[in-house]
């Protein structure tokens, strides 16, 4: 799998490799001589980022790689059509083109990668970028269809924190109070994998009586309290978090990307499980210290 992810281009990410127009040619020399970095550089290490990204995917879960297959190849799919339109309008005669004030070379639907310098469909060898996104979109779709045959059933990572979660509920630890502690925070990169993670859990955590939320930025879901992303933490470390009322129910199972991984005190929890380990080891090691 990680062999097929490393052989596609990821066309759609640089137009400039596809430029024909003088014109857009001499300004992306321009910019490199005065900046020494243009933006055909920036495309390249866009797609360098990208590629790493697919693998980091790959490695958290496979519904997350799905995920983001799906979005390429969709994105993909958009710019066949947006092409597709130009060819048609490419064929249209003079005088009916003059009776589409819509279809003028000028008009903003046919302009592509519109974040610092955007092309024209027309300054393009669009002929041969549609050649070689059709190629990516192949090999995209045939990576993702090996992937979606990973059901939750086959999915051996959920199966190895199932377990985990099961133990931890069934043999929990004890404070220097003697109070058991069943509390766990599993951290994941992605909040693809948080969600699948909180959906695919929440029949082990009914079935072991365990409450259970997920944060992610402004993503939250929770089985108590408020879904609010204080809120759950507080629920989840009501000593550390010093919350007011008395009450015993507490969040036991808490699902998180690295939006809490700094700047959180959740130490009413003695055990962290790493779904997916983060590229910096830096966030490893704040994960740990919550």
């Amino acid at each position: 799998m990680a062999d097929q992810i490393g052989e596609f281009a990821l066309s759609i990410y640089r137009p400039s490799s596809y430029i024909i127009s003088e014109k857009a040619k001499q300004r992306l020399a321009d910019e490199k001589q005065k900046f020494r970095f243009n933006q055909a550089d920036r495309e390249r290490f866009l797609i360098g980022m990208m590629q790493t990204n697919f693998l980091k995917r790959l490695e958290s879960s496979a519904h997350s790689l799905s995920e983001t297959l799906e979005r390429t190849v969709t994105k993909i799919d958009d710019l066949l059509k947006k092409i597709a339109r130009y060819e048609q309008n490419q064929q249209i005669p003079d005088a009916q083109a003059d009776a589409h004030p819509d279809d003028d070379e000028d008009d903003e639907d046919f302009f592509v990668n519109r974040a610092r310098n955007p092309y024209h469909l027309r300054e393009l060898d669009y002929t041969r970028w549609k050649k070689d996104l059709i190629k990516d979109k192949q090999t995209l779709t045939a990576a993702w269809e090996k992937v979606r045959a990973i059901t939750p059933e086959r999915d051996g990572k959920l199966k190895a924190i199932k377990a985990h979660i099961r133990d931890k509920a069934q043999n929990p630890t004890a404070d220097k109070d003697g109070k058991t502690n069943r509390k766990l925070l599993i951290f994941t990169t992605f909040k693809d994998t948080a969600v699948y993670l909180y959906d695919k859990l929440s029949d082990l955590a009914a079935e072991l009586n365990l409450n259970m939320a997920m944060v992610s930025g402004d993503a939250t879901q929770t089985t108590y309290g408020k879904k609010d992303f204080n809120a759950i933490l507080t629920n989840f470390a009501p000593r550390a978090q010093r919350r007011s009322d008395n009450t015993s129910d507490d969040i036991d199972l808490l699902i998180a990307t690295d939006c809490i991984s700094e700047g959180q005190n959740l130490q009413d929890c003695d055990t962290v499980l790493n779904y997916d380990i983060h590229w910096n080891p830096v966030r490893i090691i704040q994960r740990f210290g919550r």
